[in-house]
């Protein structure tokens, strides 16, 4: 079972590294409007959340130094420490607030932005046909601003949690002996 987690944070890992070409610097605010998902008009009458700051997103891009992404109900979470593959994740958040929405069902998992080994952001994530979006929450929980994933976030996620219940439909757990 240990080679399990194992393997799935090494493969999530490699995948939250993105090759960049020597001296290539990536700007946290590079957010091409081919990435950033439009409200369409049908939404637009939909309460939205304010998006989290780029303040903050720009705190986070230069200082976060520890991130986890617990999901609640699949067997796999991950953790980075690596500068870049922070970044990467911080990168797919879009520009673009989400909308409150009550038909999203449960968050699928919760990130946590660390700095210095302490809290500095948490963020639910929703991920479903419907509603695909990070909301960030206060430090008792509350949600209060909310972001839209952009697309290669969206592909990310996809690949992600499909990889992670593709490696748990092949895991025999042996029962354990009572003593």
């Amino acid at each position: 079972m240990k080679y399990f987690f194992l393997s799935v944070f090494f493969a999530f890992s490699l995948m939250a590294c993105e090759q960049h070409k020597p001296g290539e610097e990536q700007d946290a605010t590079d957010k091409s409007s081919a990435e950033t998902p439009e409200v369409s008009e049908a939404n637009a009458s939909v309460d939205m959340y304010p998006s989290f700051s780029f303040d903050s997103l720009k705190y986070l891009w230069e200082h976060c130094d520890y991130l986890d992404v617990l999901y609640y109900d699949l067997p796999a979470s991950m953790s980075m420490t690596d500068t870049n593959s922070i970044r990467q994740m911080l990168s797919i958040i879009a520009a673009a607030p989400a909308p409150r929405r009550t038909d999203c069902g449960p968050a699928i998992g919760r990130l946590f932005f660390q700095i210095d080994g302490e809290n500095y952001a948490q963020a639910d994530l929703y991920f479903s046909d419907k509603c695909k979006f990070f909301v960030f929450v206060d430090d008792k929980g509350k949600a209060r601003w909310g972001n839209l994933l952009t697309d290669r976030g969206v592909a990310y996620f996809q690949n992600s949690i499909g990889q992670i219940l593709d490696m748990s439909k092949n895991v025999k757990v042996q029962p354990q002996k009572k003593e």
